[in-house]
């Protein structure tokens, strides 16, 4: 009996330990003509989708949080935008983006490509 406890409990130790909240910190530079923010959301929480936001100073954005880890992010710009997904596993991460303005119907629509070059961390 002493043995199938001990099973028990290697077992959840595990599931437990992926399962808290652990601190992140996202940094990000972006190449195009965009200087405004850019939000972070996660997966399962769209309707939080312009909660998290950083501004964009310099082709560089940060954001900071705790999230339970590894889990699906997903970015996109504050106008009509793509929204571009990363998976976040570690507590540093480096992402490198790429925007442009795609502009169509005589002016009268524009869309963000917003797109994922590399992520690393």
């Amino acid at each position: 009996m002493r043995d199938f406890k001990l099973s028990i409990v290697f077992l959840l130790v595990p599931l437990f330990s992926f399962c808290q909240n652990r601190p992140f910190e996202i940094f990000g530079t972006i190449t195009g003509n965009f200087n405004s923010k850019i939000y972070l959301f996660f997966d399962g929480t769209y309707k939080q989708k312009d909660s998290i936001s950083s501004e964009i100073k310099d082709g560089k954005f940060y954001f900071k949080g705790k999230a339970t880890m590894p889990i699906q992010a997903r970015l996109h710009m504050d106008q009509q935008s793509f929204i571009s997904d990363v998976y976040i596993d570690n507590s540093h991460t480096y992402i490198k983006c790429t925007t442009k303005m795609d502009i169509t119907n005589n002016g009268q629509d524009t869309l963000n490509m917003l797109g994922i070059l590399s992520v690393k961390g």
